[in-house]
């Protein structure tokens, strides 16, 4: 799980040795997605786990595709003073987090026009990949989550499921950290994630569970 990045790490080699000369924050927009794929990469090629498998293949899906954008940011309050974010939610954003967002218009019969979707990346990113690769990799899977409900239509219903399941995604990820590396060292926040869904995914209803598309029904749904 570590070496998650590694390849992106080695493509980016020489942005990062600049970065840590100068202590500025070059051309990281250009390379934040590298790592964005690189975490929903490892979900669906490496997790072993036909959940994972399955969020992290839509989320690549989505992404790369660009029904979901992925945006760097500097500072979350001057995002949300742009509009980026509800200033109403800036008590509850982490800005070391990655940000999903989500809006859509629709006519006068409620019937959807429009729709569009983005995630907000913290600046940081590259820092906290570098530093702590598998916290890193957790966040990126609670995104996936985020994704995934978009992609089969249920991210205008259900919030706090919804919210539940990428936090549940998340522990999935610290859980399998804690167990694969004992020496981990996790802050007191995560050890409570941990102790509300200590299976992870599986500590979950059933019925509040749900299940991702493989990559050939993705592009089906979208055309329909």
């Amino acid at each position: 799980m570590k070496d998650v990045f590694e390849q992106a790490n080695m493509n980016h080699r020489a942005t990062i040795i600049r970065n840590q000369e100068s202590g500025a924050q070059h051309d990281m927009s250009g390379i934040m997605s590298s790592y964005v794929y690189a975490g929903f990469a490892w979900l669906a090629n490496r997790s072993n786990s036909p959940y994972l498998q399955e969020i992290g293949t839509t989320a690549w899906h989505m992404c790369s595709q660009n029904y979901v954008g992925l945006r760097a940011f500097y500072d979350i309050e001057p995002a949300a003073q742009r509009g980026l974010i509800d200033p109403n939610s800036l008590p509850f954003v982490d800005p070391t987090w990655p940000h999903f967002r989500y809006g859509f218009e629709t006519d006068k019969t409620g019937i959807i026009e429009y729709e569009a979707a983005e995630v907000l990346l913290p600046y940081n990113l590259l820092q906290q990949a570098l530093s702590n690769p598998i916290d890193t990799l957790a966040k990126l899977a609670h995104t996936a989550s985020r994704i995934n409900d978009i992609a089969i239509g249920r991210y205008d219903t259900f919030d706090i499921e919804m919210s539940l399941r990428a936090t549940a995604t998340y522990a999935e990820i610290l859980g399998r950290g804690t167990r694969l590396y004992p020496e981990l060292v996790l802050t007191d926040k995560q050890q409570e994630i941990l102790e509300h869904f200590p299976n992870g995914f599986e500590t979950m209803k059933k019925n509040m569970r749900g299940r991702g598309m493989n990559g050939n029904q993705i592009p089906n749904y979208w055309r329909n």
